[in-house]
């Protein structure tokens, strides 16, 4: 990682693996497997501008399940993709970001779009609230993803966080899936060296 002050900073993660097989006899030579890069500027307080690179030579292995959460976003993104954060006073800010991106299988380019509200403080309740608008559309299928969390931290050490959200896609393959998410996280600090997180998710869809 690269700053220079508090305007300008590059962050890039680089892996390589050796040769190996991996499920289903498939088999994977030595060499750059996965990188990561990004590039932020902060013109002023208000406007923050970013760059990002992604390459992903192998898909790693995974359940399913887990891409109707938006959790492997930054796995199976592979291209460049740019976005704008723009803050306003009372700690509300509006940030989006537009990406391409193509794997050596796709017919066509994907586009993905992301537009996101955050609110720091909510009057005096102390709650914070992200709102996130996904849309994509891929060589398989478009759809839309929509996504709300709230959180509060209760005290020093004890932080709870309410997630929800719904993922629409139709699909090339005649398939139309609804999916709805709701997540639970809480979080308590015991001491300065330890803590303890919880997690609930329920997801409710087609079989």
């Amino acid at each position: 990682m690269l700053s220079l002050g508090r305007s300008f900073s590059i962050y890039s993660s680089i892996q390589a693996d050796g040769g190996r097989t991996a499920f289903a006899g498939a088999s994977y030579s030595t060499g750059l497997t996965q990188s990561f890069t990004s590039v932020r500027y902060q013109a002023s307080k208000l406007l923050t501008f970013n760059l990002n690179h992604n390459y992903l030579r192998n898909l790693p292995t995974f359940d399913p399940v887990l891409i109707s959460t938006g959790l492997l976003d930054q796995y199976l993104f592979q291209g460049l993709s740019g976005g704008v954060r723009l803050e306003f006073p009372y700690r509300v800010a509006l940030s989006t970001d537009i990406g391409r991106s193509k794997s050596s299988t796709d017919k066509s380019t994907s586009w993905n779009q992301m537009y996101g509200l955050n609110v720091g403080q909510i009057g005096k309740t102390g709650l914070q609230l992200d709102l996130r608008y996904t849309k994509f559309n891929s060589s398989f299928g478009q759809g839309t993803y929509e996504f709300v969390s709230v959180s509060r931290s209760l005290s020093d050490r004890l932080h709870v966080q309410l997630q929800g959200g719904t993922q629409h896609l139709n699909s090339s393959l005649k398939l139309e899936l609804k999916f709805k998410i709701r997540d639970r996280n809480r979080g308590l600090a015991i001491g300065p060296r330890y803590f303890f997180e919880g997690l609930y998710t329920w997801n409710t869809g087609p079989p």
